[in-house]
C-alpha cells in the first residue's frame, strides 16, 4: 500500500514542478500553506 502513496507523492511533486515553471510565486505559496 506504500506504492501508491509514493506515486500520489510522485505525482504531486510533479504537479508542484509545473507550477513552479509556470509561476515562481505559486509554489513557494503552497509550500507555507503546508509547512505553515
Amino acid at each position: 500500500h506504500f506504492f501508491f502513496l509514493y506515486i500520489n507523492i510522485y505525482v504531486y511533486i510533479k504537479q508542484l514542478l509545473r507550477l513552479n515553471e509556470n509561476n515562481g510565486e505559486g509554489i513557494s505559496k503552497i509550500f507555507r500553506q503546508i509547512y505553515y
